[in-house]
Order: C-alpha cells, then sequence, then structure tokens
C-alpha cells in the first residue's frame, strides 16, 4: 500500500488541482486539470489512474501547440500511462519488476544544464542524457524518434487542412460550412469508414440517394402532422431564387403567402438611399474615413481612448443600418475627437509619411470645414425611422401586424422633416415606397386588421380591408365563411 500511495501522489502530478468540489475541503471529490490533454473533470484522486489509461489523449487538445510543447506532452502523457499501469498492478497485488521507462527517462534537463549562448544551435548531447536511446532505435533517442512522429502528424494535418481549403474555393461554399453540424458529422463518418469506401456518382446521387434521403426526410410524418391548413405563411430570403420558389409553393398551396424579409427590405431601403442621394453617400464616406483613421492607427487610437470614455464604431461592409450607429458614434464622440485635434500633440509626426494626407483630411473633417456635423445630424434624422422599424421587425415576437402602419408612420415622418428639401424628400418617399411594394402582401394587410392597435384605422383603411379579404377567402374554407367567420365580421 505505501508502492500504491506514493506513486498515486507521483500520478497526481500530472493533473492541476482546481479545488474542491463539495463544502468540505479535505474531503470528497475534487476539480482537476490535466496538464497535457487540458480535460477538466470531477472525481476523487484515486481514480486519476482511470482517466490516463481510458481517454488522455493529445489529439483532445484544441489549440494550437508549437513542436516542442507538444512532443513535451506527448512524453508526460506516456510517463502517466505508465504511472497508471504501476499503479493498478500495485494495487492488485502484482509484483515483480516493471518493463516499462523508468520515470527519470522521462525528466526534462534541469536548470542548471548548460544551455547555449545566443547565435549557438543547442546539441543533442542533453536530450541523449535525459532521454536514453530505445532498444532497436539504431542508437535515436526517444525524444528525436518523438519529435520526427510529432513533425509526421502535423504535416499530415496540415496536408488534410489545404484539401479542405481548397474544397471550399473551388466549390464557392461558405466559410460557414465549416462549423455546419452535417458537415461536421460527415467528416467523422469519414474518418471511421472502412478503407473500400468511395463517394457515389452523380448521377446515383441525384436520382436513387435523392429519393432515399426524401424518404428519410418524410418518414417523421411532420408535414402531415402539421397540415396545410395550419400555415399562414412562409418568411424567406430576398433573393431571386428565393422568390421563385415561393411561387410554387404558393400554387401548390394557394392558402400559404410567401413572405420576404422585411428587416432586409429596410436594409436595401438604406442602401438605396446611399445610392441615390450624393450628399448621404459623402458624409457616410467622411465618417467611414474618420472612424478607420481613428481605430486603425495606433497612436491616434491610444490619444482618442485616454480622452474619450467609448470607442468609434466602423460599420459592416455588407450591413448599412451599421452606417448609422457608425454616425451616431461620431456625434456621441464630436467633442472628443475636437479635444484630440486640438491637442498639442496632433501633429503630422504622429503618423506614418504615407499617411499623412489622410491625417489633415480627417482634420479638416473634424473641424467642420465644410458643416460636416451638420450633414451627420441631418443623415441621422433621415435614416432614424427606418432603423427604429428595422429593429421593430428583427426583434423578438410576432411584429408583421406593425409593418403596415410602421411604414405609414416613416413615410408621414419623412415629409414632415424641415433638414430636407422637397426634392429630397421626394427622393426618400419614392425609395421607401418601392421597396414597400415589393415585400408588401395580403398577409401584411390581414394582420394589420385583426391587431386590435390599429382597430380604428383599419375600419377607414380600403386597401387594408381589400388585402384582408383576399387573404380571408384564399386561406379559410367555404363552411367556415358561411358560417362562424360571417358572424364575426359581421360583428
Amino acid at each position: 500500500m505505501a508502492l500504491a500511495k506514493q506513486i498515486l501522489q507521483s500520478l497526481a502530478r500530472h493533473f492541476t488541482d482546481e479545488g474542491p468540489h463539495g463544502k468540505d475541503p479535505g474531503k470528497g471529490s475534487r476539480h482537476w486539470l490535466c496538464n497535457y490533454c487540458e480535460t477538466r473533470f470531477v472525481d476523487t484522486k484515486s481514480v486519476l489512474k482511470k482517466h490516463f489509461m481510458t481517454k488522455c489523449s493529445i489529439e483532445l487538445v484544441t489549440r494550437a501547440l508549437t513542436g516542442e510543447e507538444r512532443v513535451m506532452r506527448i512524453e508526460g502523457i506516456r510517463l502517466g500511462k505508465h504511472q497508471a499501469s504501476q499503479l493498478a498492478g500495485a494495487i492488485g497485488g502484482s509484483g515483480g519488476p516493471s518493463t516499462g521507462p523508468s520515470s527519470s527517462s522521462f525528466v526534462p534537463p534541469s536548470s542548471s544544464t548548460q544551455r547555449p549562448t545566443d547565435g549557438e544551435t543547442p546539441s543533442l548531447a542533453g536530450s541523449k542524457t535525459c532521454f536514453p536511446p530505445a532498444l532497436g532505435s539504431g542508437g535515436r533517442s526517444v525524444r528525436q524518434t518523438l519529435l520526427e512522429e510529432a513533425d509526421s502528424v502535423v504535416t499530415r494535418n496540415e496536408h488534410k487542412s489545404r484539401k479542405m481549403d481548397r474544397w471550399l474555393i473551388c466549390t464557392n461554399q461558405p466559410f460557414s460550412m465549416v462549423n455546419n453540424f452535417s458537415f461536421l458529422d460527415f467528416i467523422d463518418a469519414v474518418k471511421n469508414c472502412h478503407p473500400s469506401w468511395r463517394a457515389c456518382k452523380r448521377d446515383e446521387m441525384r436520382t436513387k440517394r435523392l429519393d432515399g434521403q426524401y424518404k428519410l426526410v418524410g418518414e417523421d410524418t411532420w408535414s402531415l402532422e402539421i397540415g396545410a391548413g395550419s400555415i399562414v405563411g412562409v418568411v424567406m430570403d430576398n433573393a431571386r431564387v428565393c422568390a421563385k420558389a415561393g411561387k410554387i409553393v404558393e400554387a401548390k398551396y394557394p392558402g400559404i403567402y410567401i413572405v420576404g424579409c422585411t428587416a432586409h427590405a429596410l436594409d436595401l431601403a438604406l442602401e438605396d438611399m446611399y445610392k441615390c442621394m450624393d450628399w448621404l453617400k459623402e458624409v457616410v464616406d467622411k465618417g467611414n474615413q474618420v472612424g478607420k483613421f481613428f481605430t486603425n492607427i495606433d497612436k491616434v487610437r491610444a490619444m482618442y481612448n485616454r480622452i474619450a470614455s467609448a470607442q468609434l464604431k466602423r460599420p459592416a461592409v455588407t450591413r448599412f443600418t451599421t452606417n448609422f450607429e457608425m454616425l451616431q458614434s461620431l456625434k456621441a464622440g464630436r467633442n472628443p475627437l475636437e479635444l484630440c485635434v486640438c491637442n498639442a500633440a496632433w501633429v503630422e509626426k504622429l503618423v506614418r509619411g504615407e499617411q499623412v494626407v489622410a491625417f489633415n483630411v480627417v482634420t479638416h473633417i473634424i473641424m467642420d470645414t465644410n458643416g460636416f456635423w451638420k450633414v451627420v445630424d441631418k443623415a441621422i434624422e433621415v435614416m432614424e425611422p427606418v432603423v427604429k422599424l428595422l429593429r421593430l421587425v428583427d426583434g423578438p415576437g410576432a411584429t408583421m401586424s406593425k409593418v403596415y402602419f410602421g411604414m405609414d408612420t416613416v413615410v408621414v415622418r419623412m415629409r414632415t422633416l424641415d433638414c430636407l428639401s422637397e426634392t429630397e424628400k421626394a427622393d426618400v418617399e419614392n425609395i421607401l415606397i418601392d421597396r414597400w411594394a415589393v415585400m408588401t402582401s395580403e398577409l401584411h394587410c390581414a394582420a394589420a386588421f385583426l391587431d386590435p392597435e390599429y382597430r380604428t384605422h383599419t375600419v377607414r383603411d380600403t386597401e387594408i380591408r381589400e388585402g384582408f379579404n383576399i387573404w380571408l377567402y384564399s386561406w379559410a374554407p367555404p363552411e367556415l365563411l358561411q358560417g362562424e367567420i360571417s358572424r364575426q365580421l359581421d360583428m
């Protein structure tokens, strides 16, 4: 038992004790972290050997390791497995000399070992002292063998990663594919498949195997359980292929309406404003120039962060709603920006030579040489109603009933803006009406008609009543129209 206790103490050195699991620090399970595979678990000290004998592997490490660190961890795992087997033998009562590697053969060089000076290449003498040559290795050290094995594993993994990179790029796959559950499940299946497995041919895939997958999906009978009568509408992307697919669904199921994404349509409306209105494009581009300058240059960013309590926001490339957030952050940070420009340290030497032109341009923008801040306020007033409606429809809950009158409110708000001329008001209204004509449907009218909040408005709005009637007669069966629904409409 003394030998088993000694081996257990040595085995515990391979783990980091992160504290007790229960209330009593001296009893019960503890939190352990393996120093090699970085696996966390809760258990007692007496079963640490089980981790090495059943689970511990260098492949469980999820972060990148250097070649040296990888080799040291592999050596530690070998020592831990050997000590675990020794502990199992000691507890079971088996005796006799051990044929496994000794603990001393895995001990790394001590700090007192002579180290090479700068510019020198470390020799293998120290390695041979700590790692004696294994039998049958032709004089090569265990350390050298493990280094070669680790390099071989890294090379093979990198080769497979490059193959996947090429497949993603050549087949025009989205980069999010690497996180797709079905794709990762397929990769795991390929790892464990028989060497004789080969991918099926194109004709087989598009005929027999496609039909097989269709049957598997239909076996759960989810579509039969729900039924087409329980589906009112389907929200789809605004892409052309989705619109064509929606028309096919509507032709097969007349009671189902295909509705485009309202949030995407509103974002496209902001994009149309950016492209068609020169003054808005100019102020957004200048704002982006200021934001990039203050976030990309280290010294400028450090100066701004010392003065301001918040960071400037930068817009996303394909999300024009973020231009509004960028302009808002510029407006909120106007005073810190002006303090930076008026600071004695704000000189051209603050940036590199190729950045001097941008430095002077940004300085003139912030100092309001051409009325930049007045146009920022104007752009925010124009974009804010659209962004508010976008946030409403993009939030949680059922919001379709709010879209119709929400869009009316946005148009009315644009007509009352004093900062816009009559021509600019007409341009903004035309952009909004064009996008509204594309994304609206009879389902929007029906939802608005049934919303109690707008009951007084819907009674007088002929367009909403007509849209509601079209949807009602296409969705409700005749027996309901002649009975319960007719009585409710008469009320």
